[in-house]
């Protein structure tokens, strides 16, 4: 990740002032220095106070809610001691900085180190995921993700009108491949939606904590699986049976997948990649243009669209 390096001698005052006030509001101390550590919608910030370093992360005004639903369940997380980084509560006992159109939150900056794919990692991101699937789910609200049903239709409608047919034509014929996979039909638990790497803490071998729980939601454990396989199966050479192994066998451990969600893991995969064509195209190439835009065509540079998980 590349970081933006701005001091307390920034001629960027307003930021800095921003910075200050919030770290005021949480009491995390006198703002020292602080540095951005990227976004695109939201924007995350490693500050150093007087009391310590800790993370100061700003959200879209169009966030707010989607954020409420996010600090409810990770309430429910923290009352079943799951692995989570979690928000600084204020003395006042709210969780969300308001002032005008800035909405921020703050947490301390955990130690540790973003872990590159291995078959000691996965199995123990296998295994924090599936007990992540064994939680409970009443009292829970439902909550907007990109793993819903509705969301690639309505993502593409979106892009449709935005890009060019040529630059489409490839995910729509993939799309069409996957189109019927219905997440609904599938055993439904706390989904953390978006498992990557540099969303996973790790301090030696033992994962200490899962980031950035914005797409969290009730939705189907096959599917939150088959985030973790793109993410932490495939590379620049393709799939890795034995990561993806590895994987499994971590998962398998805590939380057995049915013979229904076993059959559907290789469709979920590709749905779950074209679904990050999409957002990609919709978020970043329409929303939210920046010259620094991912790349969206991950799917067919991985190889995914000849992939099969049927010889595993």
């Amino acid at each position: 990740m590349n970081y933006i390096e701005v001091s307390s001698q920034s001629e960027d005052k307003a930021l800095q002032k921003k910075l200050a006030a919030i770290a005021h509001y949480f009491e995390l101390g006198s703002l020292l220095s602080s540095r951005r550590a990227g976004g695109y919608a939201n924007t995350t910030y490693f500050v150093t106070t007087d009391k310590g370093e800790y993370v100061i992360k700003w959200f879209l005004p169009a966030k707010l809610e989607k954020l409420q639903q996010e600090l409810l369940y990770l309430q429910w997380l923290k009352l079943h001691d799951f692995p989570a980084a979690y928000y600084i509560q204020a003395a006042n006992d709210v969780f969300i900085y308001q002032k005008g159109n800035t909405f921020a939150v703050t947490m301390k900056k955990l130690p540790g180190y973003h872990p590159h794919p291995t078959k000691e990692v996965n199995k123990r991101i296998g295994s924090t995921l599936a007990l992540l699937h064994t939680l409970p789910i009443q009292k829970l609200p439902e909550k907007k993700s990109w793993l819903e049903k509705a969301y690639l239709a309505e993502a593409l409608e979106l892009v449709k009108s935005r890009v060019s047919p040529d630059e489409l034509r490839p995910a729509l014929y993939e799309y069409e491949q996957i189109r019927h996979f219905d997440p609904i039909h599938y055993p439904q638990t706390i989904a953390h939606g978006d498992l990557v790497p540099h969303n996973c803490l790790f301090e030696g071998l033992e994962l200490s904590a899962v980031l950035d729980w914005e797409e969290v939601c009730i939705g189907a454990a096959v599917q939150d699986f088959a985030v973790c396989v793109l993410n932490f199966c495939f590379s620049q050479q393709g799939f890795d049976r034995d990561l993806y192994h590895a994987l499994y066998e971590g998962y398998a451990s805590i939380r057995h997948l049915s013979k229904e969600e076993h059959y559907v893991i290789e469709q979920a995969v590709k749905y779950m990649g074209i679904t990050g064509v999409v957002t990609f195209l919709a978020q970043f190439g329409a929303a939210y243009p920046d010259e620094h835009t991912p790349s969206h065509q991950f799917y067919w540079r991985l190889g995914i669209d000849q992939w099969t998980l049927l010889d595993n």
